[in-house]
Order: structure tokens, then C-alpha cells, then sequence
């Protein structure tokens, strides 16, 4: 058994076609077909049905896809982590970061990190916080960017926000004379979410079904302000981080912010990288690096300034 054998499996399985395998891996068709063939061989089963017009796993081929997986996986760290030692301070990045961040404050941090690792190659990708978690864990990214909590024995941690979810209700609201809010009030009311691949959505969804309701959702959103404009057009309520609800205050819109009563929900933000694997020597750099910023920025009078969406 070779690792190119094992290579061209995993191909042939996420494609479901020796053709489409045989284009991405610049091979011939003829020589996926005899490796595939040898593989089966070896192992003694059919690890691919071919009789449909797409070529599907067999219930063997299913059976081992995933310690393939693993095993292509450790062999890609061997080459990684020489590379590193060779090449010291040099490499490639991927980071996942959902877009209400990628326009705050982090820009400045990767503008930083640039500065002083010219030769690491920075890639950003913007996603929700949950598919942050899943390219991290997947290993399609190397660190990003996520709402807590995430899962603890995927993933490694650094805290860096954590700031209260307020409410924001028209002026006209029955509600708009209140100070405080219990959660559970709101079981009547429409409101505008975050679009569901963000932390917040579920973080909110669940926090209604707990308070003993599902909430009405009319909407779902990655734009801050835009969830303003439509709380202050008297369609609904919206969560949203305190710091950004007294920014919003200032901008003499139609709205009313209102602070929740407990339990509260919060904005927790904690860069996150996957736990129990090999972290490339770059990414290293990068989380410590991050680490240092963080805990310098969050310190800076004007930090939640930075925060804010502009």
C-alpha cells in the first residue's frame, strides 16, 4: 500500500469519478483506475461501486475513508513540520475570521504581524463562526476566529472579548420605557438575528428556547447596522453587543437600548486552533503573536472604539 494509492482513494471518494480524480491529480484515468485496482487488491474487497452513473463507496470504502484520512493526514505533518525546521519562520497561513470581525480591529493585528514576518504568507478567509469551527477542525484552516463556546476537546483557546448582548427596540416599542428586560418577555416579539452560520444565532436561538420559547425570526443578517435600520423601522428586536448598541445610540437613530436582566448573554470572541494535532511553526508564531496584541489592544482606552463596525 502506497500513500499515492491512498491519495487518489480519498479523490475518487470526494469526487465520485476517476475522470473528475483523474483532472485534479493530473494523472491519466487509465493509472487512477490501476491504482485503485491494486489498492482493492490488496485489501481483498470492492472499495467502489461502479455500476451507477457516479462511483460510490461501498460500504468497505466507507468503513476505512476515515483512518485514510488520518493516515494521509500524518503523513502531510511529517513534510510540514521538516519544512518548518528547514525553513524557519517561513510559510503559509489560513485564517478563518466571520466578517463583523474582519472589519474591527483585526485588520490592524494582521497589518502588525506582517510587518514583522514579511516572509509568512497570509490567507484570510470570511465566514460565519461556525464554519470557522469546521475548517479548523477539518484542517482546511490553520486558526480563526469563533463566538464561545466551541467544542473543548476540539479545540485550543485565547479569550480576548466578552461583552453583554443588549436590547434594541424602536422608540414607539411598549417596551421602550423599560430599563430592563427579562428574555422571557419576548416571547411575542419578531426578531432580526444574525444569519445562522454565526455563533450568535445559535447562542441567541437557544438562549430563547431556554427562557421557553422559539423565537420569530424575519430576518437574518451579517450587518450590523442594517439590523438597526430595521428595528428602528418598528419590524421587530435585535441582540446585539453593548458596546455597539452605545455606538449606535450616538447615531440618533429610532431605537432604544435596554439592558437584559440574567442571565445575560454575551459577545465572546476566543481565537481557536485545533487541540491534539501538529500546529505548523508559522501558526505558532501567529498565535503567540496574537496573544501578545490582544492582551496590549484590549488594554487601550479607545479598544471598543475599534470594536464597532464602521
Amino acid at each position: 500500500m502506497e500513500i499515492s494509492q491512498l491519495l487518489v482513494f480519498l479523490e475518487v471518494a470526494k469526487l465520485k469519478s476517476f475522470t473528475g480524480a483523474a483532472k485534479s491529480l493530473h494523472l491519466s484515468q487509465p493509472a487512477i483506475s490501476k491504482m485503485i485496482r491494486l489498492l482493492e487488491e490488496e485489501m481483498g474487497v470492492a472499495l467502489f461501486n461502479r455500476s451507477t452513473h457516479h462511483v460510490e463507496l461501498t460500504d468497505y470504502g466507507v468503513a476505512i475513508q476515515g483512518q485514510v484520512r488520518e493516515l494521509v493526514h500524518c503523513f502531510r505533518n511529517i513534510h510540514v513540520e521538516l519544512n518548518d525546521v528547514t525553513h524557519l519562520k517561513k510559510g503559509s497561513i489560513c485564517i478563518g475570521i466571520p466578517p463583523m470581525v474582519g472589519e474591527t480591529f483585526f485588520p490592524r493585528i494582521i497589518g502588525l504581524f506582517h510587518q514583522k514576518y514579511p516572509q509568512i504568507k497570509i490567507k484570510l478567509i470570511e465566514v460565519g463562526s461556525k464554519k470557522v469551527e469546521i475548517g479548523v477542525e477539518d484542517g482546511s484552516l490553520d486558526v480563526g476566529v469563533a463566538v464561545l463556546p466551541v467544542k473543548d476537546n476540539a479545540f485550543e483557546t485565547f479569550e480576548f472579548i466578552k461583552n453583554p448582548l443588549m436590547l434594541i427596540v424602536s422608540r414607539q416599542h411598549a417596551l421602550a420605557a423599560r430599563e430592563t428586560v427579562n428574555l422571557a418577555e419576548l416571547r411575542d416579539e419578531p426578531f432580526v438575528f444574525y444569519h445562522r452560520d454565526f455563533g450568535l444565532y445559535r447562542l441567541i436561538y437557544d438562549a430563547c428556547l431556554n427562557a421557553g420559547f422559539e423565537p420569530e425570526v424575519i430576518c437574518e443578517t451579517s450587518q450590523w447596522n442594517f439590523m438597526a435600520r430595521v428595528v428602528a423601522a418598528q419590524l421587530g428586536v435585535a441582540l446585539l453587543p453593548k458596546r455597539v448598541c452605545q455606538e449606535l445610540q450616538k447615531q440618533n437613530m429610532n431605537i432604544k437600548v435596554i439592558a437584559m436582566e440574567p442571565p445575560e448573554i454575551y459577545w465572546h470572541l476566543a481565537l481557536i486552533w485545533k487541540k491534539s494535532t501538529y500546529v505548523s511553526n508559522a501558526a505558532k508564531i501567529w498565535i503567540n503573536f496574537s496573544k501578545t496584541q490582544f492582551a496590549d489592544i484590549t488594554h487601550e482606552p479607545d479598544f471598543w472604539d475599534q470594536v464597532v463596525l464602521s
